[in-house]
């Protein structure tokens, strides 16, 4: 009997080790999962700091190549005011350029950050189904439900 009793013990002992241990394993991957996101972040700030430091350069190398060139003409003042026009016009498109460019890192980032979720939720399983699917299960449920809505409200 008393070996019945260390045995359950033990027994218990160890389911208690297994769980705390895949707690911890899910922990360890949310982490990480958290971590690989950090890092992700940390180096598009990284890229876009140098870029905006080659971009300033480019532009104070063309601002100082524009003076050379024409400090020395005279201009009148409609001239002046078409130059100053065709400066801002560059510097808008290249403004312009420079948001776009943002935009679509910030874009690959979010990608990156759903790919991670995506990755999380397909691992997680709640009543035999993983996350994932129960997400985009309901998604398309509510695409669904709104086509008919919509559908209703034409025949009406």
């Amino acid at each position: 009997m008393d070996l019945q009793k260390t045995l359950s013990g033990l027994q218990t002992d160890k389911e208690s080790a297994e769980q705390a241990l895949a707690g911890a394993k899910e922990e360890l991957g949310k982490a990480q999962i958290e971590t690989e996101i950090v890092l992700a972040q940390r180096d598009r700030v990284v890229a876009d700091t140098e870029k905006t430091r080659l971009r300033l350069e480019r532009y104070v190398a063309h601002a100082e190549e524009l003076y050379q060139k024409y400090s020395s003409v005279a201009v009148t003042s409609r001239q002046a005011e078409l130059f100053e026009e065709v400066l801002k016009a560059r510097n808008e498109k290249e403004e312009l350029r420079y948001e776009n460019e943002k935009l679509r890192e910030e874009n690959s980032t979010l990608r990156l950050i759903l790919e991670k979720a995506e990755e999380f939720m397909r691992k997680l399983v709640v009543n035999g189904r993983n996350l994932w699917d129960t997400f985009t299960d309901t998604i398309r449920m509510g695409a669904a439900e709104d086509k008919i809505r919509d559908w209703c409200d034409l025949e009406g």
